[in-house]
């Protein structure tokens, strides 16, 4: 993905549904909303809505400690904040 907001290796959040105005279309598991992982892949996600509507969007796949690969939408990360 060329225009890539976020870059493999990168320290990310997956914010909290409170936190968003608009969901998206890519939403993660209410889980993992919250917690920090590390960038794994970026790509174009395929999809259609409930009617003929269809899309490409940004997502990438996150790797959270003891969880795995996870895949959310570009809108619901954020640059994770400095490690303490």
């Amino acid at each position: 993905m060329d225009n890539a907001k976020f870059q493999t290796t990168q320290r990310v959040r997956v914010r909290e549904a409170a936190e968003m105005e608009e969901s998206g279309r890519v939403v993660p598991d209410e889980y993992v909303m919250g917690m920090t992982g590390i960038v794994e892949a970026a790509g174009l996600v395929y999809g259609s809505g409930l009617s003929s509507d269809r899309y490409l969007l940004p997502a990438y796949f996150i790797r959270l400690e003891g969880i795995g690969p996870v895949l959310v939408g570009e809108d619901w990360l954020e640059i994770a904040p400095p490690e303490h």
